[in-house]
């Protein structure tokens, strides 16, 4: 259906539900890591694939040397079918995630979140620094729908990192 791809606007949720992380250090070019634990939908298993990701270009910029994360979930069922499959996400380095890919209808389609706009940068692949903000958008919705995340990276009172999410999913008539 035309309103499956505004499923996948929790990008970090996606993530840490297939890796059970939202980072790992053992995540290198050529390393195939198999990620397996229980949450409350029973045993997720994730097969990781990483890979040079080349060059990513969204409305926010041109990423280079980017990391390209592949994930084959299974384990996820019911209401969270979405959750499971194939999905990639390509990282630029300093900047975090760029842009996700999720396949939906058995693999038939693709629904892809750009990055489209942030504000301040960090170390690592996936920074997390105070008054950073990213927003990603969906690309290529039909039939009016509309689908996007906008994530603020604050310090609490202790140094942590607390990330906000703005999601939005509408069908606009």
């Amino acid at each position: 259906p035309a309103d499956t791809p505004l499923l996948f606007n929790d990008i970090l949720g996606i993530l840490q539900d297939a890796a059970n992380c939202l980072w790992s250090d053992e995540w290198r070019i050529g390393a195939s890591p198999i990620v397996e634990y229980n949450n409350f939908n029973g045993v997720v298993k994730t097969q990781i694939a990483c890979e040079n990701g080349g060059t990513v270009t969204t409305k926010a910029g041109t990423f280079d040397n980017c990391f390209k994360l592949s994930l084959d979930i299974g384990g996820m069922s019911d209401g969270w079918s979405y959750r499971g499959g194939k999905k990639v996400y390509y990282f630029a380095e300093g900047v975090g995630i760029v842009r996700t890919e999720n396949e939906y209808c058995g693999g038939a389609k693709t629904a892809v979140y750009e990055l489209t706009s942030y504000t301040g940068t960090g170390k690592g692949w996936l920074p997390f620094e105070d008054g950073m903000t990213r927003r990603y958008d969906a690309l290529d919705l039909t039939d009016g729908f509309v689908g996007a995340v906008e994530y603020e990276y604050v310090a609490d009172e202790d140094g942590d990192i607390v990330v906000f999410a703005n999601k939005i999913g509408v069908r606009e008539v």
